[in-house]
């Protein structure tokens, strides 16, 4: 039982590695897509209807900042992520604008690397939306 104990112990640390490399290089660790992309060939690679509605939600949230907005925007829409196939809620639209994948970055365990998957939108408008969503915050 010692040594199946240390074996599993041995494979999750060198599966932890594997991950936080992947990262570092920029690649996608698997699960559902972000909404906006599609995993092709195991890369993430935008997909151009998605992707509109991606840049008009960063786009309402930094004119107005509210996340009600890009939530009604989403609504009219009939939006629907790609995990669950229904619509966003408010925290979902919150989550999607916190997202650095959608300026091309990579975030593993707090870290953000550079992603080897083309943005959605520019750095200045993800930096944007984050300091909206700070000064709500205090």
């Amino acid at each position: 039982l010692t040594f199946a104990q240390f074996e599993r112990e041995l494979l999750s640390e060198r599966i932890r590695d594997k991950f936080e490399q992947r990262a570092q290089k920029g690649m996608w660790n698997g699960g559902h897509p972000p909404f906006g992309y599609e995993f092709d060939n195991k890369r993430l690679k935008i997909d151009p209807k998605q992707a509109v509605h991606v840049r008009k939600m960063f786009e309402i949230y930094v004119e107005t900042g509210s996340l009600k907005a890009v939530y009604d925007y989403g609504i009219t829409q009939d939006l629907k992520n790609n995990r669950f196939k229904r619509n966003f809620d408010v925290s979902g639209v919150g989550t999607l604008l916190r997202n650095p994948i959608y300026c091309g970055k990579i975030r593993y365990k707090g870290q953000i690397f550079k992603g080897l998957h083309e943005a959605i939108i520019s750095d200045m408008v993800f930096e944007e939306a984050s300091k909206r969503h700070r000064e709500k915050v205090v």
